[in-house]
């Protein structure tokens, strides 16, 4: 994103892009009237423009930016940073307190994996996370439209891009950076804690495949005090798994599930030893149903089957559980089971 402030520079770059065929939105359209009723509320939110008249064309333009989005061809009008997230966050007040959503919004959400890790990070940014870095080697394909909210538009373009693009153009103002080749052993360093070493993750939402770099990504987490979340969908249903790293640094890493194989073995691809991972893992919360799907991968299936809804409902799980650690509220280390089941409050 290109963000001009109003002025000369700015009005000639706009008419620059304007002649080559890029449009024009003006966000006041519906920011103004928005800033309007916030601004009359007896208690306005903290941050509000003082005496904020929309008729007020000068006013209006200090308090903008133009913003260039060059794979939208678009250009558009919009509040500057801090009005921008004050209008969008408006709807989140009370039931996020002001200081937890001044610590939430300038937390650093860690994202690796981008099927439930894609929802998880809209989930976050959607309540007000500003920062991320996200990590995933895979591009976007067709069949992973049954549970990443996407488009057929962009079939073929890294995942970490696609999320990118989408992040940006609900806030223009975040900040997110991308590993697009993954995360491998070499740059674990750079994903935890910036290429500088001086940005560590606020909390990491894990949801990758790989079991090894499941294992090596929580080792050095744990070396950093990093908590970990991981939302695991199971049919219907969500296993979110949290490591308080930040609390206590001899926590187990995945309960100790996995203390039995050994780094080979973690490494090993083979299928037998896959399924051997996946059961340690996830034995004490597969349900039988399950047990008979895994089985016809191979067969029927070419890979984990996933429904949509919940890799949104798990993404949702590990967003609330990640907003939850950064706002210092307690939640403790351990396996949490949501069983999707419905259940009446009266006849």
């Amino acid at each position: 994103m290109e963000i001009l402030v109003p002025g000369p520079e700015a009005d000639a770059r706009v008419t620059e892009l304007r002649a080559a065929g890029f449009d024009l939105v003006d966000g006041w359209s519906a920011g103004g009237p928005e800033l309007t009723a916030l601004a009359a509320l007896p208690q306005p939110p903290a941050g509000c423009p003082e005496a904020w008249d929309p008729g007020d064309e000068e006013r209006v333009e200090e308090l903008s930016r133009y913003v260039v989005c060059k794979w939208r061809r678009t250009i558009a009008r919009l509040p500057r940073s801090d009005v921008y997230h004050l209008l969008r966050t408006a709807r989140n007040r009370h039931l996020i307190s002001d200081a937890d959503q001044a610590s939430w919004s300038a937390s650093l959400v860690g994202v690796v994996g981008l099927s439930v890790g894609s929802s998880a990070a809209t989930a976050c940014q959607l309540t007000g996370v500003r920062r991320f870095r996200i990590g995933d080697g895979d591009e976007l394909g067709i069949t992973n439209l049954n549970r990443i909210v996407d488009s057929a538009f962009n079939v073929g373009t890294a995942k970490t891009e696609s999320l990118r693009r989408r992040l940006l153009e609900c806030d223009p103002y975040a900040s997110v950076d991308t590993f697009p080749q993954g995360i491998s052993e070499s740059d674990i360093d750079s994903f935890l804690c910036g290429d500088s070493g001086d940005e560590q993750l606020s909390v990491l939402i894990e949801e990758i495949d790989g079991i090894h770099m499941k294992v090596a990504l929580r080792r050095r987490a744990r070396e950093l005090r990093i908590p970990v979340v991981m939302a695991t969908d199971l049919g219907d249903d969500v296993v979110l798994d949290v490591e308080r790293f930040d609390i206590d640094e001899h926590t187990p890493i995945l309960g100790d599930r996995l203390a039995s194989f050994s780094d080979d073995q973690l490494r090993d691809r083979e299928p037998s030893t896959a399924v051997a991972l996946a059961g340690a893992l996830l034995a004490d919360v597969v349900t039988p149903r399950m047990l008979e799907v895994a089985g016809e991968v191979g067969r029927s299936l070419s890979s984990w089957p996933q429904l949509g809804s919940t890799a949104m409902h798990s993404g949702a799980v590990a967003a609330h559980a990640a907003r939850l650690i950064c706002t210092g509220h307690e939640l403790a280390t351990g396996r949490y089971l949501l069983r999707s089941e419905f259940t009446t409050t009266h006849n």
